[in-house]
């Protein structure tokens, strides 16, 4: 909502899966996708549907094999 660019990502809680947000920058832009940091090593990025949670939303987690 600050217009901060980030991704929303899946992080386990005491409570289950929720959508957490994290701020990155933009290191380069390709036809193939982006480069950022800002991020842990290995996080789960939510691709589909992250307009729709916010921080702290609780969310269900469903892994698809790489399009690519």
């Amino acid at each position: 909502d600050s217009g901060a660019l980030g991704v929303r990502f899946a992080v386990e809680t005491d409570t289950g899966t929720e959508a957490a947000f994290a701020p990155v920058t933009l290191l380069r832009d390709t036809a193939e996708g982006v480069w950022v940091s800002g991020l842990d090593d290995k996080v789960q990025v939510i691709v589909v549907g992250q307009d729709f949670v916010t921080h702290g939303s609780a969310i269900k987690v469903t892994l698809r094999e790489d399009q690519l």
